[in-house]
C-alpha cells in the first residue's frame, strides 16, 4: 500500500488541530488503515487514521463514537474527519485524541486471578454499553444469551489459550 504523502497528513492535522506536526510515528495494528501517532507542536499527541475507499470513510464511525462515549465507553474523542482527493484517489482521515495506555498483551501475566476476573467483568460491562448504542439509522442488534454449545466452544478455546482459571471465569460469566 502506498503511504499518504507527509505534506497531506501535516495539512490535515493542521486543519483539524490548529497545530503543526513535529513527529509522525507509524503504528502497527491499524487494520486496513494507515495509522500514526502525531506529536504536535505545543500540544498533546493525536492519532491519525487514513483510509482509502471510493466514498468518504469514518463519518459513521465518528457518529457512533460520540454515542458510545455518551454511554460511558472510554473511546477516543474524534477531533475531526476530513477527506482529501489526491490525484483521483480519495483519502479519508480520522484524527482522534491520543489515549495513553498499555497493550493488553503486556498485562496478562501481571494480573492476579481476581484482577483477571474483575477485568473480564468490566469488559463485559463495556460490551453491554456498546450494544446499547443505536446508530440512528434504525439498525439495532438485540442482545441474546449465548447458547450452551457456543459457551462450551469459547470455554475450550480460552482453556487452551489461557488455562483453566481463565476458562472458569468465562464459563461463570456466560451462564
Amino acid at each position: 500500500m502506498a503511504l499518504a504523502p507527509r505534506s497531506i497528513v501535516d495539512s490535515v492535522v493542521q486543519t483539524v488541530c490548529g497545530r503543526s506536526t513535529e513527529r509522525l510515528l507509524p503504528l502497527s495494528g491499524g487494520g486496513m488503515n494507515e495509522t500514526y501517532r502525531a506529536d504536535l507542536q505545543h500540544g498533546d499527541p493525536v492519532i491519525v487514521r487514513i483510509a482509502r475507499h471510493s466514498r468518504p470513510w469514518f463519518e459513521d464511525e465518528a457518529h457512533l463514537v460520540v454515542r458510545a462515549r455518551a454511554q460511558g465507553v472510554p473511546a477516543p474523542e474524534v477531533l475531526g474527519v476530513e477527506h482529501v482527493d489526491r490525484d483521483g484517489e480519495l483519502l479519508s482521515f480520522s484524527i482522534q485524541r491520543f489515549q495513553p495506555g498499555r497493550p493488553l498483551n503486556d498485562l496478562g501475566d501481571e494480573l492476579s486471578p481476581s484482577d483477571r476476573e474483575r477485568f473480564v467483568i468490566a469488559c463485559g460491562e463495556l460490551l453491554a454499553r456498546i450494544h446499547t448504542v443505536v446508530p440512528g439509522r434504525g439498525m439495532r442488534h438485540p442482545l441474546r444469551s449465548p447458547q450452551d454449545q457456543e459457551v462450551a466452544r469459547v470455554v475450550h478455546i480460552v482453556s487452551n489459550a489461557l488455562g483453566a482459571q481463565a476458562a472458569a471465569i468465562v464459563d461463570l460469566r456466560c451462564r
